[in-house]
C-alpha cells in the first residue's frame, strides 16, 4: 500500500494511503450488507385478513391493518392472524363469529362504518391512554402486570376523588391487561426500530461514497 504525503500548518507532515477512497467503499459496502440482514422485514397484508375485520392503510412497502369496526391502525408488525383476530376477539368480540362478507359490506358502506367508529370515537382516547401508560411501564422495567395490579387502581381512586364516579366509568374502558401491555409495547418497538432504521437508510452522511 503506497503512502502519500500531505503538507499541514507548521510544516508537520500527514501520512495518508492512497487507496483510503477504497477502504472507505469496502466499510460502506459492509455496513450496508449489517443494515440489510438487520432490517426488520415489512409484513404484507393480504385480502384474506377482510374476514378478521381489517382492511389496509399505510404505504405500499409499509401498509398497516385498519380496523373495520373502530377504526384503530395497528403496526406493520401486527400483519399477523394471531395478533388481528386478537383484536377482533379482544375489542369486538361481538362481531367474531362474522363472516368475510359482513366486513366486505361494512367496508363498502361508508354510512354504516361511520357510525359504528362514531360509536367507538371514546374508545380511541382510551387506547391512547393505554399506549402512553404502556410506555411509561417500559420505561420503568417493571413488570407488565403493574398495570392492572397497580396503575389502574390509583388512577381509578384519582379519579373519583377528583372527579366523581360519573368519569370512574370511562377509565374502566381503558385496555390495562397484562397481554395488553405487552402487545402496546411490543408495536411501539417495531415502530421504533422501523423509524430508526429508515432514518439510517436515507441518511446522507453514512452512505455519502463521495467523501
Amino acid at each position: 500500500m503506497e503512502i502519500t504525503v500531505d503538507q499541514q500548518g507548521d510544516n508537520h507532515e500527514v501520512q495518508r494511503p492512497t487507496d483510503w477512497p477504497v477502504q472507505v467503499g469496502n466499510k460502506i459496502d459492509f455496513v450496508k450488507k449489517i443494515f440489510k440482514a438487520s432490517s426488520p422485514k415489512k409484513r404484507k397484508y393480504s385480502n384474506e385478513y377482510l374476514k378478521y375485520g381489517f382492511s389496509v392503510t399505510g404505504y405500499e412497502d409499509c401498509p398497516k391493518p385498519l380496523c373495520i369496526v373502530c377504526g384503530e391502525i395497528l403496526s406493520n408488525g401486527s400483519i399477523k392472524p394471531a395478533l388481528l383476530i386478537g383484536h377482533l376477539e379482544t375489542k369486538h368480540p361481538t362481531y367474531k363469529q362474522r363472516n368475510i362478507n359482513f366486513f366486505q359490506r361494512l367496508s363498502n358502506s361508508p354510512n354504516l362504518n361511520s357510525c359504528l367508529i362514531s360509536t367507538n370515537k371514546a374508545n380511541e382516547a382510551a387506547i391512547e391512554a393505554s399506549y402512553r401508560i404502556s410506555y411509561h411501564i417500559a420505561k420503568s422495567g417493571k413488570n407488565h402486570t403493574i398495570s392492572e395490579n397497580l396503575v389502574f387502581s390509583c388512577i381509578k381512586d384519582a379519579v373519583e376523588c377528583m372527579f366523581g364516579e360519573d368519569h370512574v366509568q370511562k377509565i374502566k374502558n381503558i385496555p390495562l391487561s397484562n397481554s395488553t401491555v405487552s402487545r402496546r409495547i411490543k408495536d411501539m418497538s417495531i415502530d421504533t426500530e422501523a423509524t430508526i432504521n429508515e432514518r439510517i437508510k436515507n441518511s446522507p452522511l453514512l452512505f455519502n461514497t463521495g467523501v
